[in-house]
């Protein structure tokens, strides 16, 4: 079995809208997924026995306003008959620059630092295309709740 035609499915270019709720500011976001730089390994099943493969591989979000420009690693896992499981999402969940959202106006200006921004999206399996996402800011509320706010959108054709 070729392994790395079968996750050739995976590895794609996509381009989606990102629109800055505080200010409405659009940008354009790629997210390419590509093969990693290590090679496929072979995975067992519980019984130690060859169940497919393990391919590493890697998402990079960037977009054209400077604000994400980030590295996701990830694996897809190949069963033995070739194929990428359809359930195997990749979530990416990261951490954004407070400071340089908030010097772009991107974060609301009474907001004070210690913010952290999440931009968090979803790959979808087998081709690893982005779902529609958010960057949200979880803010403490002297009350005890902690709410989350959506600072951005991103919309994918």
């Amino acid at each position: 079995m070729d392994v790395y035609a079968s996750v050739d499915v995976a590895f794609n270019e996509y381009h989606g809208d990102l629109v800055w709720s505080e200010t409405g500011d659009r940008s354009t976001l790629v997210v390419t997924t590509k093969q990693g730089e290590t090679p496929a390994v072979t995975a067992p099943d519980c019984r130690g026995e060859f169940d497919g493969f393990t391919v590493p591989a890697q998402a990079t979000l960037v977009s054209d306003d400077g604000l994400v420009n980030l590295e996701w690693p990830f694996r897809i896992d190949v069963n033995r008959d070739g194929e990428v499981s359809p359930s195997q999402n990749v979530l990416v969940d990261t951490a954004l620059n407070f400071e340089a959202l908030k010097a772009a106006g991107e974060i609301p200006k009474h907001w004070g630092a210690g913010l952290v921004p999440q931009l968090k999206l979803t790959l979808v399996a087998p081709e690893m295309k982005p779902q529609n996402a958010e960057v949200l800011v979880k803010v403490y509320h002297g009350d005890g709740t902690s709410p989350f706010y959506s600072i951005g959108s991103i919309t994918f054709p």
